[in-house]
């Protein structure tokens, strides 16, 4: 089965720069997302008058392909309520293998299930809070590669109430303690090199 297991952001109190995203157990069909401002298979608003007004958006792939990252123009307002969804059935998003999001398939506690949209939806609430890095998260935790693998890195912000951030941040792991880079071979090692422990931008 396709199953939306992890949405963000959610709760009261979000930093206005929060990511917004959808994590699934099947990686995801990039063909079955779409933002076009017609029967849209993810999307995203702000309630004014209670009414949802819908925000430009974009979205981004995690390296795994599990996770659909909404991709907005610039932070949120403050002390607003925001309204997600990710589409089911026909129109919605599906696996890369085909399968369908079902009702039954909305299972992460913090959304529901819209039966007139068929779509699983979650909101937040914003603080008047631009929230600073506090820990850099990276998956997978470990891997064992050999020689001509390619591995790909998960490397997410968090706030120091562990709210998911969207800033754009250089960061770098300097501490072998941290990471370690195992040679599981006899010697000679091939190719167990690195000028820096890990680096990048997320």
């Amino acid at each position: 089965n396709f199953k939306l297991i992890k949405v963000d952001a959610v709760g009261e109190i979000i930093c206005t720069n929060a990511l917004v995203r959808a994590t699934f157990s099947r990686p995801v069909n990039p063909d079955s997302i779409r933002v076009s401002g017609k029967n849209d298979s993810i999307g995203l608003g702000k309630m004014v008058n209670n009414l949802l007004e819908p925000i430009n958006l974009s979205y981004s792939l995690s390296p795994d392909k599990k996770s659909i990252i909404f991709e907005t123009e610039q932070n949120f307002d403050s002390k607003q309520k925001y309204v997600a969804f990710v589409k089911g059935l026909d129109l919605g998003v599906t696996s890369f293998d085909g399968k369908k999001l079902l009702k039954t398939g909305c299972i992460d506690t913090n959304s529901s299930w819209n039966e007139s949209t068929n779509s699983c939806e979650w909101s937040y609430l914003t603080s008047d809070e631009i929230c600073q890095v506090n820990s850099i998260e990276i998956n997978p935790k470990n891997a064992t590669l050999v020689v001509d693998d390619l591995q790909y890195w998960q490397a997410n912000a968090y706030s120091a109430q562990g709210v998911l951030l969207n800033n754009k941040s250089d960061w770098e792991v300097l501490d072998s303690s941290v990471l370690a880079i195992v040679n599981p071979q006899p010697q000679p090692t091939y190719g167990v090199t690195s000028t820096a422990l890990l680096a990048g931008t997320t």
